[in-house]
């Protein structure tokens, strides 16, 4: 009995993907909640529940892969096509 490809989970090393996904998931709260903090006390519970959604699926994504990706339009890595002749400076 052939379980398939897919059923093989011996040859895959997950260990990158889920650290790469904690850190993001780390630095999402953090740049949630900076804003979000700000709204605590002067905003309802639900406008607070909307803009920490909005941030966190449509805003946190595409401007972390602006930056930190390395096709991301001002990614370090970038060889080609930089904006003023530079990527982002990571320190």
């Amino acid at each position: 009995h052939k379980l398939g490809y897919y059923a093989m989970f011996d040859h895959l090393d997950l260990s990158g993907y889920y650290a790469e996904f904690f850190l993001h998931m780390g630095l999402v709260i953090i740049c949630v909640g900076i804003p979000v903090g700000t709204l605590a006390e002067r905003a309802t519970v639900t406008f607070t529940v909307v803009c920490t959604l909005i941030l966190a699926i449509f805003i946190y994504p595409v401007i972390a892969h602006m930056f930190w990706h390395e096709n991301g339009r001002f990614s370090a890595m970038r060889e080609k096509n930089l904006h003023f002749g530079c990527g982002v400076i990571d320190t």
